[in-house]
């Protein structure tokens, strides 16, 4: 049944992708990191797609975390950098929920969206409600919290957006750029480096980029410095489809569920309590100053 389920993803992905005249499709192939198999490689473009889905590709015991089982991704994103290859991974929950982001990341790393350019849009402040709104409804991942908002105009229709706030995590930096995306189907060519220059920032920027579907390109192009990756993130799930934060689960504020003991780990409670646990594949850490 897995793998039925796992190869219509594969046959929708593959049809797709064949419409937008994408034809030289390696599919289910062990020849290009053996003895792994890739769902998807199109080899003239160096970009390779796993569909996973998400109730195969978690965790669900204490047994089963293991170092192995939590590298499983990124493992398999290095082995095609290893072969100068961009490795997309898309979950079922995604592709079932999220159809036009998918397609647009896809057809964005393909080089096949409509392509608008930067010069020729007019930057305008975004107000925090509608920036959200935007970043929810075009990207892979929902919008961040707080922070301020710089979008681009094209004949008045918004077609990029920036988010940065306060740096978050670490209190040595500035500032945080949490999202840059583009208009569900197109590629704003430009759009980037136009809205960062747009903040005037003075001080450090970090950005975290998520390496499911980023290799840091744009980052590279724009003056930042990768300067660490991160171990793979991981969150939980009980209701499918449904990813929760690892920090809404920390040990402390577990206290509620009956199987509450301060001898068990968060993740022994965690399965105790009948939660999975889905690692993605880190996160590429890049800092600029201005």
């Amino acid at each position: 049944n897995h793998h039925r389920l796992h190869s219509s993803l594969e046959k929708n992905i593959c049809s797709f992708l064949t419409e937008k005249g994408i034809i030289d499709i390696l599919a289910s192939s062990r020849s290009i990191i053996p003895p792994k198999e890739l769902d998807i490689y199109i080899k003239d473009k160096s970009i390779a797609i796993e569909m996973n889905g998400l109730f195969w590709h978690s965790v669900k015991s204490i047994e089963d975390d293991t170092k192995e089982n939590q590298r499983y991704h990124l493992n398999k994103t290095e082995l095609c950098e290893e072969k100068g290859i961009q490795l997309l991974h898309i979950m079922d929950t995604e592709w079932n929920e999220k159809r036009t982001q998918v397609e647009s990341l896809i057809l964005s790393k393909l080089e096949l969206n409509e392509r608008l350019y930067a010069r020729k849009c007019m930057v305008v402040d975004v107000l925090p409600k509608e920036g959200r709104e935007f970043i929810n409804r075009n990207p892979m991942q929902g919008s961040g919290i707080g922070g301020t908002y710089k979008g681009l105009k094209y004949n008045g229709d918004l077609v990029a957006i920036m988010q940065i706030s306060k740096s978050r995590f670490d209190k040595n930096i500035d500032f945080e750029l949490l999202r840059f995306c583009n208009k569900n189907y197109y590629n704003v060519i430009g759009g980037f480096s136009r809205l960062l220059k747009a903040f005037s920032l003075s001080g450090s920027l970090v950005s975290y980029a998520n390496r499911r579907w980023s290799n840091g390109k744009v980052y590279e192009k724009n003056g930042f410095s990768l300067v660490r990756n991160t171990p793979p993130n991981y969150w939980y799930w009980k209701d499918y489809g449904v990813l929760e934060s690892r920090h809404k689960f920390q040990k402390h504020k577990l206290r509620q569920f009956p199987s509450f003991d301060d001898k068990k780990t968060e993740s022994q409670i965690m399965f105790e309590e009948g939660y999975n646990k889905f690692y993605d594949s880190g996160n590429l850490v890049y800092i600029n100053n201005f």
